[in-house]
């Protein structure tokens, strides 16, 4: 992406020793998920002011890259860094900055790349956007936002980097809708294509997949290493959610889009990845796989059969329902628990079971056709779903009464290919692919000065 300088101007090294995530849980999850997806922008100190406040030193500011005249500073690189080892929860010192330069720089570049595209565009992002999203983080951890903002400030971080990066990300995001109409128009037959190809996978297994890929791009291996394990290890511990981890870490063309590879079967999966998916289950997340350029994880959230409704069995019900009075021991209701009796028993067969149900049932008795067994009461549903066609179920107790249940027919329902879902999802991948190529080209055209 941008590759580092060979020379580069020695950075400042805080004085201050080592310190762990000094932030709660939760709050370092809400700034991982918040990087992520918020829309924001808040006036705050002077950038240098809070960086020095935050650590307790006074730093030298110093240009060290120029994208397009617009500077980013140690100042910048410093804060950036201390905000990935927060939301990285690691100790920062010496051997985390050498770890997280490049990706801190390269951060950096894209964002002032695609907040100077936003700024030609006319994209602006509003006060009330910023105001409703920050009290609405702060809400979820229970503070106020000048708590939550504080908190930053007493972990080292510089909450300004943090705004900055939600602010290009949300101002790119934008800028992609703003400009995507053009590039949106799907063909007809695009889509007759994908409709069909839809229909041919009716019947297979599907898994939505996502996945994170860490180039070793220079580094040691054993390094690349050891972060794909501490993300697998952040994510066991509910710190951070595999699609946050995708977007802040990986280097794979759908980390944009929070690892998401879509939903395929068994013959589309990449060949490299496709034993750890074939092991994994719903919710599973894969140990580490190793590859010649990197280290690839695997997360299916979920999976279907293409084509069926999942937990939609549908059933053809009859009833033969018997009001009791509110007196079970009477004469009346020992004469209607024994006729219901001698149905269970004697009745087999839907045809019979449909005379017994004319005859003898009461006001309420009758077809049930097109049901979703799971929205009947959790008894009745319990039994229905483990009664074979044609036999009479037990006696079952209902509210005013007791009634017997037959099923006589029961499937699944295939489900129609809904061409507008399908159209989305093809207009989703198209925005992705859109601006993966304008952020390549803003990087091709600018004039990227290395600071030595």
């Amino acid at each position: 992406m941008f590759e580092r300088p060979a020379r580069r101007s020695s950075l400042p090294r805080p004085a201050a020793p080592a310190q762990r995530c000094a932030c709660s849980r939760a709050c370092c999850a809400l700034v991982a998920g918040f990087v992520l997806t918020a829309a924001v922008v808040v006036s705050l100190a002077p950038q240098a002011a809070l960086a020095q406040q935050a650590s307790g030193v006074s730093y030298s500011i110093t240009p060290i890259v120029v994208v397009n005249d617009e500077a980013i500073t140690n100042v910048d690189l410093d804060a950036r860094i201390r905000f990935l080892a927060l939301t990285n929860n690691r100790p920062y010192n010496d051997a985390l900055r050498q770890e997280f330069y490049q990706r801190a720089l390269d951060e950096l570049v894209d964002e002032i790349l695609q907040l100077q595209e936003a700024k030609k565009a006319g994209v602006e992002i509003s006060d009330e956007e910023v105001n409703k999203f920050v009290t609405g983080l702060a809400q979820q951890s229970k503070q106020s936002p000048e708590q939550f903002l504080g908190g930053l400030r007493q972990a080292g971080v510089d909450p300004n980097t943090f705004l900055r990066q939600v602010r290009a990300r949300s101002a790119w995001q934008k800028l992609v809708i703003k400009r995507l109409p053009a590039s949106q128009i799907i063909d007809r037959d695009e889509l007759k294509s994908e409709i069909e190809a839809e229909k041919a996978r009716a019947g297979q297994v599907e898994r939505d997949i996502y996945q994170i890929y860490l180039p070793y791009a220079g580094q040691d291996p054993a390094q690349v290493m050891a972060q794909a394990q501490g993300l697998i290890q952040a994510m066991g511990a509910g710190q951070l959610r595999f699609t946050q981890a995708a977007k802040q870490y990986s280097k794979g063309p759908a980390a944009a889009a929070g690892g998401s590879l879509g939903w395929l079967v068994e013959a589309d999966l990449p060949a490299l990845i496709a034993p750890a998916v074939k092991a994994l289950g719903k919710g599973g997340i894969s140990p580490p796989i190793q590859a010649d350029d990197g280290i690839y994880l695997v997360a299916v959230r979920d999976q279907r059969t293409v084509g069926q409704k999942q937990g939609r069995s549908v059933f053809d019900i009859k009833q033969l329902f018997l009001r009791l009075p509110a007196n079970t021991n009477s004469l009346e209701a020992q004469q209607k628990l024994a006729l219901a009796q001698r149905v269970t028993q004697g009745v087999a067969g839907c045809a019979a079971f449909n005379e017994a149900m004319i005859s003898a049932g009461d006001q309420g008795s009758g077809d049930l056709n097109g049901i979703d067994v799971t929205t009947l009461p959790q008894q009745v549903a319990a039994v229905l779903s483990q009664l074979p066609i044609g036999r009479a179920s037990p006696v079952l107790p209902v509210p005013n009464g007791a009634s017997i249940f037959m099923v006589c027919n029961k499937r699944n329902e295939v489900e129609e290919v809904e061409e507008g879902e399908i159209r989305t999802r093809l207009i989703a991948a198209k925005a992705e692919r859109y601006a993966e190529r304008l952020l390549r080209e803003l990087r091709r055209q600018a004039f990227i000065e290395v600071k030595g």
